[in-house]
């Protein structure tokens, strides 16, 4: 049974879970996955809470279904999700962090001085 955090959906969480999966070599490129009722029973979650993440994962094309035998990762899944979190981090990452800085009078050169 998994730990689910309170700020953040619970299929969204699930959606993670499987990414880590995927990057971790767990479920690999091609691989054949735990079906929902699978993955449900596994994290103790509803059904209808896996085919959610499930249909996050498949539009965004890191998993696909085969009608009638289940779902699979993709074979480009690792570079959709290194593609999806680059994104997720300029789109929303940056200028979080742009505001912060600037509140806290913080110069970007100081920033990479920090960051090395």
């Amino acid at each position: 049974m998994k730990e689910f955090s309170a700020d953040k959906p619970i299929f969204r969480q699930v959606a993670d879970h499987c990414i880590a999966r995927i990057r971790s070599g767990a479920w690999a490129a091609s691989e054949r996955i735990p079906s929902t009722k699978e993955l449900a029973v596994e994290l103790a979650v509803n059904n209808r809470t896996v085919m959610k993440a499930y249909d996050d994962l498949s539009d965004s094309g890191i998993i696909f279904q085969r009608r009638g035998l289940g779902y699979y990762v993709a074979p480009d899944a690792s570079e959709r999700i290194t593609a999806f979190f680059r994104r997720e981090f300029i789109n929303s990452t940056v200028p979080e962090l742009r505001r912060k800085l600037e509140l806290s009078g913080i110069s970007p050169e100081e920033l990479l001085e920090l960051l090395k």
